[in-house]
């Protein structure tokens, strides 16, 4: 355990022109995804209703001691939620106490930590993100690609690199 990233998964939404950041119930698919990637998740000792994300404050957060911090967007895109943080003195003040790292999880239509069969693509950028001296090789590209062609059967590379596409957009990478 004492090697494993301490890792903290915040769903981001934003109302009325205020982001509130929640947690996901310890039983959830997200919870389980850093559990098997590697990490150790620090939200599980909020007590929650078993359906539904907890809403959490940036003093929570910051108790946490995160090692990384992972955005999941459901409604938007989450690069102006990385941007927002970014920009936030109280988060620039967190990264450098603890040099915490703050990443969106990968989207392509839909964002990959859901109950939805992408969540195998999330544990898999997980993984190799918090680990990746034990994923030298890892392609996310090469990942995406392969589920897309294995599981759905989709072999239109049209179609193939709009899906590469919107995950390239969705962490930033051109």
């Amino acid at each position: 355990q004492a090697d494993k990233p301490r890792v903290l998964v915040l769903q981001a939404a934003s109302t009325d022109g205020t982001t509130v950041f929640s947690v996901a119930p310890a039983g959830w698919i997200q919870t389980y995804i850093v559990q098997q990637a590697g990490g150790i998740p620090v939200w599980l000792d909020v007590p929650f209703i078993d359906q539904a994300w907890k809403k959490v404050s940036f003093e929570q957060i910051a108790t946490w001691k995160p090692d990384v911090v992972y955005i999941v967007s459901y409604r938007s895109d989450a690069a102006a939620f990385l941007q927002e943080i970014e920009a936030d003195t109280r988060w620039q003040a967190l990264h450098a106490s603890s040099a915490v790292s703050v990443k969106a999880i990968p989207a392509d239509y839909v964002n990959f930590a859901q109950s939805d069969s992408r969540w195998i693509l999330a544990l898999e950028f997980m993984a190799a993100d918090l680990h990746p001296d034990k994923f030298p090789l890892f392609s996310m590209v090469e990942r995406i690609e392969s589920f897309y062609r294995q599981l759905y059967r989709i072999e239109d590379d049209a179609v193939i690199a709009r899906l590469v596409a919107a995950y390239r957009t969705s962490v930033g990478v051109r």
